[in-house]
C-alpha cells in the first residue's frame, strides 16, 4: 500500500496520523492513529466524517478493514459502514453513498 500520511492537530498539537489510499472508485483509509489522551474526543469521527463527505460527494465508497478488537468499531457503524466481510482477525467495512 501507499497512501498519502497527514499529522493531525488537535489545537495546534499533534496527536496522531492519519494515512488513506485514494482511488478514482474508492477511498480506503489505511492508518487512523490517536494517543490515548486524545482518543474519545470525536477526532477521528470528523476525520471519518469528512472522509465520507469527499465520498458521497464523488459517489464512491469508502472500505477500511478493522481488526475484530477495534475499540472504534462501534463509531463506524455508527457513521453508517455496513460489514462487508471478515477473516479470523479482521472485519471489513463499507460506506456506500446513499445515491450510489
Amino acid at each position: 500500500g501507499g497512501g498519502v500520511f497527514h499529522i493531525i492537530l488537535s489545537d495546534g498539537i499533534p496527536c496522531g496520523y492519519y494515512s488513506e489510499e485514494d482511488f478514482t472508485e474508492q477511498i480506503i483509509p489505511r492508518e487512523l492513529v490517536l494517543l490515548p489522551e486524545f482518543q474519545g474526543k470525536g477526532i477521528g469521527t470528523k476525520i471519518l466524517s469528512e472522509v465520507i463527505g469527499r465520498a458521497t460527494s464523488r459517489n464512491v465508497p469508502v472500505k477500511i478493514r478493522v481488526l475484530r478488537e477495534n475499540r472504534a468499531l462501534g463509531i463506524y457503524r455508527k457513521l453508517g459502514f455496513r460489514d462487508a466481510g471478515s477473516d479470523e482477525t479482521h472485519i471489513e467495512l463499507k460506506f456506500v453513498p446513499l445515491n450510489r
